[in-house]
């Protein structure tokens, strides 16, 4: 996991380039929410335009009950960065030993998109895939992952990280987000717009070259470097493809180690 981060294929290697540093800034602004414990704005979704958001929460809902929580996570960078979360109203209950019908406490995404309603659908869609493995792994390895809640040098890898977090144990380190009132409620959020006004990177150029300039140039004007890597192989290029390794040596690796 600590090394798939910033890869990215596209028509051409700009493209590529351009979508393997969007990903990076995802990573970077979900983890510094979550070691800072920053404060982020949460997202009204009734506010988005995009309809396939409220379907996509909706069918979350009417699957296993969770409630689709969103907020804006943009940091000094501006581009657009979403962190979308599925919390159960049972969150803070301990199911019986062997209940079948036991559900994760909480399952975690991000999205980034230079729209703030795409970056929503991008977490979103993630989302909606790991919530059906986190289900399925929750009833088979809770003791497991109790055990893990409990010493958090058993955890291994990123797997095991996220798996943590489906324990009703660790459902309170939320709290910097959610509060301490009953999971899943609280206050609407702000209007999307609203939520997302740090986001001022929104390149609309008709050249992706231009684009990635610009995205290029939030990172580099604060001192840090970014770092292209062509991957592109021949079976890329056979299908007209390019692929970019991005790497920005000042963002926050994606890793695990006890004390996150």
């Amino acid at each position: 996991y600590d090394t798939y981060n910033g890869c990215a294929l596209g028509g051409c290697l700009e493209e590529a380039a351009l979508h393997g540093l969007v990903e990076l800034a995802e990573r970077d602004a979900f983890l510094l929410t979550w070691y800072a414990r920053l404060p982020a704005p949460r997202v009204d979704l009734a506010t988005v335009t995009d309809p396939r958001i409220a379907v996509l929460a909706e069918r979350i809902r009417q699957d296993s009950g969770h409630r689709v929580l969103a907020f804006a996570t943009t940091p000094e960078h501006g581009i657009p960065t979403a962190w979308v979360m599925a919390v159960h109203p049972t969150a803070r209950l301990f199911p019986a030993p062997g209940d079948p019908r036991a559900e994760p406490a909480a399952v975690c995404a991000a999205g980034a998109h230079f729209d703030p309603e795409q970056a929503l659908l991008n977490g979103l869609l993630e989302l909606t895939a790991n919530l059906g493995w986190n289900r399925d792994a929750y009833r088979e390895e809770r003791e497991w992952i109790g055990a893990m809640v409990t010493d958090p040098d058993q955890v291994r890898d990123m797997r095991d990280h996220a798996l943590l977090y489906c324990h009703p144990a660790a459902f309170d380190r939320f709290g910097f987000l959610l509060g301490d009132g009953p999971p899943g409620t609280g206050e609407p959020g702000l209007p999307v717009e609203e939520a997302f006004a740090r986001a001022d990177c929104r390149p609309r150029g008709t050249d992706l070259r231009d684009d990635l300039i610009e995205v290029v140039t939030r990172f580099t004007r604060r001192g840090q470097d970014v770092i292209v890597v062509d991957q592109t192989t021949d079976e890329h290029r056979a299908g007209g493809l390019a692929c970019a390794k991005v790497i920005v040596p000042g963002l926050l690796p994606d890793d695990v180690w006890p004390p996150q």
